[in-house]
Order: structure tokens, then C-alpha cells, then sequence
């Protein structure tokens, strides 16, 4: 038995082969025919194929949560046949979503307009994998729908339960590993340590002075504050243990992380601390693990540019910023020409050395202040934050020549050259959204594309 009843209603939006084209002189909203270069039944059957094509899986749901179409991806990720989906409700294959949650879910979506949240996609073969989801409420005709973006965060998962594994391993190690031990009489402003607290930081324990102070300013200007004032509130017994993660000088010159976990040991008749003791544990490797972990989820593992997700979240960050501050702000929409008939004709491998080259060039023009993701197969974006029209077209230009002039070896043959297209979009006085502006600089894109490739277009708001 279904979460909901079957829907007794008209046939679902085909999203399939051979559309319908619209009536002769009837514009697509929201669409520009002429800057696809196809004729608007063309571009219909182009944007279908595109939804089609995406890896993310586009689900159309009616208010009463049954699925009235899907794209291929969706299908093809759930196991299911198009017709055997489209008899499905929400709740068949979002296990988190049943008929009794799903009023309150509606209301929730109509209310804000938007939904962002992870749940679970249940398979026809009873398998469940991770999503996130962005869930959009659309009024059309008088009807309203859920137009939903899906995507599987599996690997992204993996990455944070990857993370955990190590804290916990980091856990088990402290049971049995070999400790650096303090002990501090408070009176006597003495602390004894033992030969492990002093190897940690490159030192014979005879070489390190016994006062509290001199230890101390072995601790990273940046943390020490944070030290005595974690010892003074363990002292004043506000916190029953001194607990923390900081870093300290090593005689290299380095900086080790060290994880210092002590509490009060003794007190004197009116309550006063007259001892602490703890343990030191050095915990450079488990950070670096953290931030090759956190390096990996945020880089796109071909180019070492940021990915799609980072590059979205550091460039809301800018867009915020110069919404706030009156400051100008430029986005640039990169495609390498032709990269299929690279991809075909030299190999994928080949295709993949193009992409990297591309990066290098990316870094040997764009200031430290900039930032270019890579968005998808052959896509790239590039954030220019305080950068005014002339500086962004300069920038445009300077990247598209500079990939011209590039040259990738290639066996056997003469050094391989490849062009690329941009289109930019400029933050104008209105509050654009980042969807816009990445929507525009896509606009400048498929200009630049239609107007002969290898050039540079502006994308008019």
C-alpha cells in the first residue's frame, strides 16, 4: 500500500524524447532562443536533453507528494523504470518523508519558498544512499509543485566518516600510548614533567626550566590566552577539567598540536588548588589528517582548484560582502572549446592534462584574492572580488590569450594547442542572488560559444 493514493489526474509533464514544441512565435519564458543560436523548438528539445544529462537527479512533485515526473538520473539512480516511478509518492523512496510528515513538510516549503536539508533515497532494490536535497515551491497555472534538485552525497559522507574513524582511533591511542606527563604544585609555582613531555618539543627534559610562565611561552601567541584562562577557570573549580587543543614551539621551529587534558588534584582546607596534573599528547599527524580531509572535500581531486561546493560557498561569502559593503564584484564563466573532440579524438587521459594546464594558467594570471572553481567536466568559474568591469574584461581577455598561447605536449606529435570562451557578469545595484550572476555569466557563455568560440562576451542583465 502507497504513503498516498494513486493520482487520479491528468498525464505527468513528459520530459522525454520528442517534446511537443511550442506554438510558432511563442517565447520560452524566462529563456533567450536567439542567444542559444537554435530556434525555440530546438531549444526546448536542448533543454530537456540538458535535464537530462546533469548528475544531479530533478524530481516535479505535486502538493499532495506524488512524483509526477523525474529526469533520467533520478530513474537511472533508483533502479526504477519511468512508469513504475511515476506511480510512486515521495514517501516510496524517501523513507524520512511518509504521508503523515509530508502536510507539515508542504507548509514548511511554501511558507520559505526553498528547502535545503539531507535525507535518504531508497532504491527499488532496497538499498539506501545519503542525498541532499533543494526543494523549491512553484506555483504555475494556478497549481503548485515541488521542484526538486537531488543529489547524492554519498562520498562526501565517506570523507566525514573517515574523520570519525580517526578521532576515535585518536581516542583508542590515547589509552595505550606513551604520555607526556605534568604535574604542577601551585604554591611553589613548580612544575615536574617527565622525559615525553620534553621529547615532543625536541628537548631533553634537563633543557626545559621547571616554572609554569617558562613552559608557557613555549605555547603559540595565538593560543596562550586561551591556555590561562582555561587553567585559571579549572583553578576556580568553573570548569572541572582543563581540556584543550593548541600548539607549541618545537626546537625546529616548527609548531606541534598537543592535546592538554589535567584538572585540580588537590586543594588545601579552604578550597584553594594547591595541585594540577595532566597529560600531553602530541596530535600534529591527527591535524594534518583534518586538514587533508577537509582539503580533499573541498578540491576538485584533477586540478587542485576548489570544487563546485567550496567555490559556492566561499563565492556567497564575496557576494554578501560587496552587497554589504558597496563594493564591485565580477564572475567569469569558463568552457574549453571543442573539449568532447579532445576527449575523443587524444583520450580522456589526455583530455584530463588539457584541464590541468588550464589550472596552471588560472594561477599564473589571477591574484591571490581571486578564486576559479571548477564546476563541472570542462566548466570553470572565477570569482574577481573588487573588480570593476574594465578590470574584469582585462582579466577575460588576459586568460582567453593566455590559453591560446598555451601548449600541451602531445606523443608523437606537434605541441597540442586548445582556446577556451568566457562570459562575465558583473554585481550591479540590484541584490542579485548568486544564481543570477552565475546564470548571467553563463548567458555571456553561451554567447561568447554562439558568436564563433574563443572569444570573450558580456552578459547583459
Amino acid at each position: 500500500m502507497k504513503d498516498h493514493p494513486s493520482p487520479a489526474m491528468a498525464a505527468p509533464t513528459e520530459i522525454h524524447p520528442d517534446p511537443t514544441p511550442p506554438a510558432p512565435g511563442r517565447p520560452l519564458s524566462g529563456l533567450d532562443a536567439d542567444s542559444f543560436g537554435l530556434p525555440p523548438e530546438r531549444l526546448l528539445q536542448f533543454i530537456l536533453r540538458s535535464l537530462n544529462r546533469i548528475d544531479d537527479e530533478i524530481f516535479w512533485i505535486d502538493r499532495e507528494g506524488r512524483i509526477l515526473d523525474a529526469n533520467e538520473t533520478a530513474y537511472r539512480n533508483l533502479g526504477y523504470r519511468r512508469e513504475e516511478l511515476l506511480r510512486l509518492c515521495v514517501g516510496d523512496v524517501d523513507p524520512k518523508y511518509k504521508a503523515a510528515r509530508w502536510p507539515d513538510y508542504w507548509q514548511a516549503l511554501k511558507a520559505r519558498g526553498s528547502l535545503t536539508f539531507e535525507s535518504q533515497h531508497l532504491t527499488r532494490a532496497g538499498s539506501i544512499f545519503p542525498i541532499e536535497v533543494v526543494a523549491n515551491h512553484v506555483e504555475f497555472d494556478g497549481r503548485e509543485f515541488n521542484c526538486s534538485l537531488v543529489r547524492d552525497i554519498s562520498q562526501r559522507k565517506e570523507t566525514e566518516a573517515a574523520l570519525r574513524s580517526r578521532e576515535e582511533q585518536l581516542r583508542m591511542v590515547l589509552e595505550a600510548a606513551e604520555l607526556g606527563l605534568w604535574d604542577w604544585d601551585i604554591v611553589l609555582d613548580r612544575v615536574d614533567r617527565n622525559e615525553r613531555w620534553a621529547e615532543m618539543l625536541g628537548y631533553r627534559l634537563s633543557e626545559l626550566d621547571s616554572k609554569v610562565l617558562d613552559g608557557l611561552t613555549l605555547v603559540h601567541p595565538d593560543d596562550r590566552e586561551r591556555v590561562w584562562r582555561s587553567l585559571n577557570e579549572t583553578q576556580a573549580g568553573r570548569l572541572e577539567k582543563h581540556r584543550m587543543e593548541y600548539r607549541m614551539l618545537h626546537r625546529d621551529g616548527s609548531y606541534r598540536w598537543i592535546f592538554d587534558h589535567g584538572r585540580v588534584t588537590a586543594r588545601d582546607a579552604a578550597g584553594c588548588p594547591i595541585r594540577m596534573s595532566g597529560i600531553h599528547v602530541d596530535i600534529t599527524e591527527r591535524k594534518h589528517l583534518e586538514v587533508e580531509l577537509q582539503r580533499q572535500a573541498h578540491t576538485d581531486f584533477l586540478t587542485g582548484l576548489p570544487n563546485r561546493r567550496h567555490f559556492m560557498q566561499i563565492a556567497e561569502h564575496e557576494l554578501n560582502r560587496s552587497i554589504r559593503y558597496g563594493g564591485q564584484l565580477a564572475i567569469l564563466m569558463l568552457d574549453v572549446d571543442h573539449f568532447k573532440a579532445i576527449n575523443d579524438r587524444h583520450g580522456h587521459k589526455f583530455g584530463d592534462t588539457v584541464l590541468v594546464r588550464l589550472a596552471e594558467v588560472f594561477r599564473g594570471i589571477l591574484r591571490t584574492s581571486d578564486v576559479a572553481g571548477r564546476m563541472g567536466g570542462e566548466e570553470f568559474a572565477i570569482l574577481l572580488p573588487e573588480t570593476p568591469l574594465e578590470g574584469a574584461a582585462e582579466v577575460a581577455e588576459r586568460l582567453r590569450q593566455a590559453v591560446a598561447d598555451t601548449e600541451v605536449p602531445l606523443p608523437g606529435a606537434l605541441p597540442f594547442r586548445f582556446t577556451a570562451s568566457l562570459g562575465i557578469a558583473m554585481l550591479d545595484a540590484r541584490d542579485h542572488t548568486l544564481d543570477q550572476l552565475l546564470n548571467l555569466a553563463d548567458k555571456g557563455l553561451y554567447q561568447a560559444k554562439a558568436s564563433g568560440r574563443n572569444r570573450v562576451c558580456l552578459a547583459e542583465a
